[in-house]
């Protein structure tokens, strides 16, 4: 499958099989489709580096790998021509695909190549580390020390914040805790109530012994119609003279 790189470049497609077995048909289709559209596009890509080797002050430092550049794409377009040949648009037999697996994982001819001894798909890769370099050496693309330089000056410093206007954490909220009594409240002092007149008397002697023993505590306050035999008990033996000297 031919990739393309970050920057816009085709890296060439991976070769199936291996030297000395005959190739799958579907493999074997794939393969020279992709390496077809690999040899177009890496043809335009050198073509753009001509002419921008010719623009720049330091076109004269790439001319070697640009000319080994243009020698091997002219070695891998020939075996591609070969290739295509013996595939026939698919008509092949065993004969023929055995053929294949030869043309891709043989020998490149040495003169075409500039000399190098190696088979298609090392052809192929070395053409993709030459171009990456000359697009590098043209200034077309960034090299990894320069990236690197480049991420080291736009990071922070100590102290300093890497967006002015960034988000800032929420201040914390704070939690009020409620009172679950009626009055909702801590109470400061003897709350009086008017109660009913028949319960009036108890009211009022209650009221007295608890000040006396918490004045200062919280309570709910009670209906003054709820009878309470704990607190009432005693209070039903005496007699109405009795529990108006005690009201008084």
């Amino acid at each position: 499958m031919s990739v393309v790189a970050p920057a816009g470049q085709v890296t060439a497609p991976v070769a199936p099989g291996r030297m000395g077995s005959a190739l799958e048909i579907q493999a074997a289709q794939v393969y020279l489709d992709e390496l077809g559209e690999w040899r177009d596009a890496r043809r335009r890509e050198l073509d753009e580096l001509d002419k921008a080797a010719m623009q720049s002050s330091t076109g004269s430092a790439v001319t070697g790998d640009l000319l080994l550049s243009m020698a091997l794409w002219k070695a891998v377009s020939d075996r591609y021509e070969l290739l295509s040949a013996t595939w026939n648009s698919g008509r092949v037999g065993t004969t023929e695909l055995m053929r294949i697996s030869t043309l891709i994982w043989g020998r490149l001819d040495a003169a075409t190549a500039s000399g190098l001894s190696v088979s298609l798909p090392e052809a192929c890769r070395l053409s993709d580390a030459l171009l990456s370099q000359l697009r590098v050496k043209l200034g077309l693309d960034p090299s990894g020390m320069e990236i690197t330089d480049r991420v080291r000056q736009l990071a922070p410093g100590p102290g300093q914040q890497r967006l002015a206007d960034g988000p800032h954490p929420p201040a914390a909220a704070r939690v009020v805790v409620t009172d679950a009594l009626a009055e909702c409240r801590s109470v400061s002092g003897v709350v009086s109530e008017e109660a009913a007149l028949e319960h009036g008397s108890r009211v009022v002697s209650r009221s007295r012994a608890k000040a006396r023993r918490h004045p200062q505590c919280r309570e709910a306050v009670r209906d003054p119609y709820a009878i309470h035999l704990a607190d009432d008990g005693a209070l039903e033996h005496h007699s109405t003279l009795e529990l108006r000297r005690l009201a008084g």
